[in-house]
């Protein structure tokens, strides 16, 4: 028998090992141990595994996971392990369990749990050094099917994984949670026995790109305690700590209702586990047998490291609120109370997260690879319930425009349809067809249909010479710059944009050169970069032309040509220190764009370091005079950046930690109060206006609302003042909308407006949702404008997801975002005097975030934190310049809420029929305390400030 056994390890070896012999292996490996090899030969190892988790802070529930292993040894190292000391192993899993313990340690399950064993059913074959690294692990195809079961198989291995070296004690490794650095310290024992303890925290973990690990919200303390006798690992106990990061606090906190939850105490979890040796004995019979069978098993090699699917989250999240909305035909009755009361569109707010969620797993372009492909796309049935409306869209603008931004949501062939018969067949007034036309560029996935119905609107309006065309122009580079557009039509707008852009040039027209480098930044095609950077390099180019040229190019920053623009424009000694600023705030806002819209970009500033990075932090570290005004927008942009720049980085942006509840108004005095303004204006214009317009009134704002982890906020600032000297005259608003979810800082919105007189009067009025901008007009006239409501669709962030051994956590949320803005500026009523303007604007911010926290334990228990968070916020400026100078300054908002609940899911074997079972999942259970809820009340629009009298 110990020769067959012999003889089935050399057979099961070659049949496993032949197929990677010549394969390019890499590992993660320490120096050779001194420690001789235990034989294991014909030996079974079997452990028990346990493990309890308590997860996501105030929820009372344990969970509890089990299960035997056994590993199989079946031959030494091969390839580039030979000389390593290496040996290879098969690891079987049997008896895997779990159950929800309650607080009073009742379990949850009327009954004993059923053992997963058919999940578990698939050897793991990996390869351990002789130093204690685990540096291969392969896969059968049925595991490869379940990400789950593989990371928790992938926890085991982990937990296998020791250092043998005496004197080695930090080391670089490789295992579920990442690749970090892990810290060892040894003690001998009795009896040969050695104890190793391991620590390693969230700081030594590396953040690389091609793995999913994120540990950007919390701190992570991972210990575990274990024992190795005569070479084998007799046990292992493990703890992993899960904190909220902290985070600094002001010294002005905003005393508003709610700014004092703590949503990071959601984040909070602990797991314990234990791996014990029970056995060390000959193979059994029933081992023989599968290993027999292993050696037909085709296996495939993947990282330790834990995998994450974002889209199977997506499709968990649609799932629950598809069947919620299915179960209770809720459409048709969301829809009726919508018609009935269209001032609440909060009402919509779950069906534009459905179909968000659809257009992202592909269901209404017929592209869904999940089960979800075999379900009706929502927006078919939200399409017949709101036909009469969208019939008489014209007569009821209100309400249809609201629907329209939903089926903007959802998108798809059906959709593209209905949105260009209206724009190009219904009688709809030119305002409202404007309005739907700006509202197109946040369509997520757009056809050639769509994209055709917009270039026949801009054919149309320029034959007939009109003068209000940039809004289509703007919208074609939005959609262009989407991964669905053919490129054919791309290559069409690349000629297109650059006739427009030298015919501007050639012209002398600024307002058509500028529409179209707004219009070519929307679009980020690099064929354009050459024709952008001839505008630019103009000998006297205006400042307003290069800085526009510097939006045009931010999609493309990466590009060679463009780098060197970059370097020459910073190191000038003719550019301004406004013009300097600008660049830095481009390129720190497109930066802050990707990190949240864009996360597959990774070309600079994305990542690496160039010429440009390194001006920029020499200019701070040397306090550099010539950048003064642009020194707050580079610690910012270093400190988003994460680069390691070392202590000197790290003490340029010490400054710069986040701060929250800021809460600041003044009408006293026109700066940038250390570095809080800055993003409105630099400081040296802000000099410039004192200076220039020595008589004036002005007004800053900086006013967050909502708790600490998720508020909205709006920094604002308007001015009015006049040199009568000279005749010059200006009033001015510029208000910046952002959202803060954890660590993530989000733009929404910047809004600026302003009428100025120097010789003729201008009116200047730009608004940017998203990083595209969406309205840009520079007239002689005056303006008055509401524009469109803009509700860009719903994107899905990942704010971080993390391995905790026994499985993963991910906290994932939607974003939902609505912006108001209108403005007025012109001359002042029953006045003929050319310096009389008035200037009124208002900006208002609204969110939707929903999603939530999740762990998945062993593909057999699932639990979340579900959150719904609404915030708003609303800020108005109204400066005269007659009858005398003034502003007055207001703000309000509409009532807030944050919605919490737990849950929790255990998977169940259930018998549906005759030869008809498989694994479900049962029903959401809710967690103790299952839910929490606060109001942030509300606040009418009032006077928060006031400069001067008229």
């Amino acid at each position: 028998m110990q020769l067959y056994w012999h003889i089935l390890d050399l057979c099961l070896f070659a049949a496993l090992v032949w197929p990677a012999l010549c394969k390019d292996e890499g590992y993660v490996s320490k120096n050779s141990s001194a420690l001789p090899n235990a034989n294991l030969r014909g030996k079974t190892l079997h452990y028990r595994y346990e493990s309890e988790a308590n997860l996501f802070g105030p929820a009372e529930e344990t969970f509890h996971i089990s299960a035997d292993v056994d590993v199989e040894y079946i031959g030494d190292g091969f390839g580039s392990y030979i000389d390593e000391s290496a040996s290879s192993f098969l690891m079987f899993m049997r008896n895997v369990l779990a159950q929800v313990v309650k607080e009073n340690g009742t379990t949850s399950q009327p009954e004993a749990p059923l053992s997963a064993d058919d999940l578990y059913d698939q050897p793991t074959w990996f390869v351990q050094l002789g130093n204690g690294t685990i540096a291969e692990a392969r896969f059968t195809k049925k595991d490869l099917g379940n990400t789950d079961v593989m990371n928790f198989k992938r926890s085991i291995l982990s937990a296998l994984q020791t250092n043998l070296v005496r004197g080695k004690e930090n080391v670089k490794e490789t295992d579920v949670m990442g690749t970090h650095d892990s810290h060892y310290r040894s003690t001998e024992l009795q009896f040969g026995e050695i104890e190793v303890k391991k620590h390693f925290s969230s700081k030594d973990i590396y953040a690389e790109n091609n793995t999913d690990s994120d540990t950007d919200e919390v701190d992570i303390e991972t210990d575990e305690v274990q024992r190795v006798s005569g070479g084998i690992l007799t046990s292992v106990s493990g703890h992993v700590q899960v904190f909220d990061k902290p985070e600094e606090q002001d010294d002005a906190v905003n005393s508003e209702e709610g700014s004092d939850i703590d949503l990071g105490v959601l984040l909070t979890s602990d797991v314990t586990f234990n791996l014990t040796l029970r056995k060390h004995v000959k193979r059994s019979v029933e081992g023989v047998q599968r290993m027999a069978a292993a050696a037909n098993t085709q296996f495939q090699k993947r990282s330790l490291v834990g995998q994450y699917d974002k889209m199977s989250g997506v499709y968990r999240r649609w799932t629950v609120l598809r069947k919620m909305f299915d179960e209770e035909d809720r459409l048709n009755q969301v829809v009726a109370n919508f018609i009935k009361d269209p001032t609440d569109p909060s009402q919509l707010q779950e069906v534009n997260e459905i179909l968000s969620l659809e257009n992202e797993l592909g269901i209404p372009h017929n592209t869904a690879t999940f089960a979800a492909a075999n379900k009706p796309a929502l927006v078919k049935q939200l399409m017949k319930a709101t036909k009469e409306i969208v019939s008489k869209c014209s007569t009821n603008w209100g309400i249809c425009k609201a629907i329209l931004d939903l089926y903007i949501t959802a998108g798809g062939k059906d959709v593209e349809k209905t949105l260009s018969d209206l724009v190009q067949c219904h009688p709809l007034a030119a305002d409202q067809k404007q309005e739907l036309v700006q509202k197109l560029s946040f369509i997520a996935k757009p056809t050639n249909h769509i994209f055709t119905t917009v270039k026949t609107l801009w054919n149309a309006l320029s034959s007939q010479g009109d003068p209000s065309q940039s809004h289509v122009i703007l919208t074609l580079g939005s959609l262009a710059s989407k991964e669905t557009t053919s490129t054919a039509f791309q290559s069409e707008l690349v000629d297109f944009l650059r006739r427009h852009l030298h015919s501007g040039d050639k012209n002398n027209n600024t307002e058509q050169i500028s529409d179209a480098l707004e219009a070519i930044g929307n679009f980020g095609d690099n064929r354009l970069t050459p024709d952008v950077l001839t505008i630019a390099k103009k000998e006297e180019q205006v400042e307003e032309i290069r800085i526009g040229c510097i939006h045009a190019l931010r999609r493309n920053f990466h590009v060679e040509s463009v780098q060197q623009w970059l370097v020459d424009l910073l190191t000038h000694p003719t550019s301004s220190c406004e013009l300097r600023e600008a660049a830095v705030a481009t390129i720190k806002n497109e930066l802050a764009y990707r990190k949240v819209l864009d996360t597959k970009n990774k070309a600079w500033p994305n990542s690496g370091q160039t010429e440009v990075d390194r001006i920029l932090l020499n200019a701070l570290l040397m306090a550099d005079v010539r950048y003064e005004c642009a020194f707050s927008d580079i610690k910012e942009y270093i400190l988003l950046k994460g680069v390691p720049f070392g202590n000197l980085g790290e003490k340029a942006v010490n400054s710069t930690r986040a701060k929250r509840g800021v809460d600041h108004v003044s009408c006293s005095s026109w700066g940038t109060y250390g570095s809080r303004y800055s993003e409105l204006l630099s400081s040296s214009q802000f000099s410039s206006d004192n200076s220039l317009y020595p008589d004036n009134k002005h007004c800053l704002s900086h006013i967050s609302y909502g708790p600490s982890k998720a508020n909205v906020y709006i920094k604002s600032g308007v001015f009015a003042g006049k040199n009568v000297q000279q005749g010059y005259c200006k009033v001015y608003g510029k208000a910046i909308a952002k959202l803060k979810i954890f660590s993530q800082r989000i733009t929404l919105a910047t809004a600026e407006a302003y009428r100025l007189k120097q010789g003729s009067s201008r009116t200047r009025i730009y608004l940017n949702v998203y990083g595209k901008t969406v309205v840009y007009r520079y007239q002689s006239g005056p303006l008055e404008k509401t524009f469109p409501v803009y509700n860009p669709s719903p994107i899905t962030i990942t704010l971080y997801r993390i391995w905790i051994y026994v499985g993963h956590i991910s906290f994932t949320v939607s974003l939902a975002p609505s912006l108001d803005f209108s403005v007025r500026a012109g001359f002042c009523p029953r006045t003929n005097n050319p310096c009389s303007h008035c200037l009124t604007m208002t900006l208002k911010a609204s969110v939707r975030i929903s999603g939530g926290a999740s762990a998945n334990l062993a593909s057999l228990v699932r639990g979340g934190i579900d959150i719904g968070i609404t915030l708003n916020y609303l800020v108005e400026g109204e400066g005269k310049l007659y009858p005398g100078i003034c502003f007055s300054f207001y703000h309000g908002h509409d009532p807030m809420r944050i919605d919490i609940q737990a849950w929790y899911q255990i998977r169940s074997f259930v018998v549906s029929g005759w030869r008809s079972w498989g694994w479900a999942w049962g029903n959401r259970n809710t967690w103790s305390p299952s839910s929490l809820s606060w109001s942030l009340g509300s606040s009418r629009r009032h006077l928060i400030g006031r400069a001067g009298s008229c």
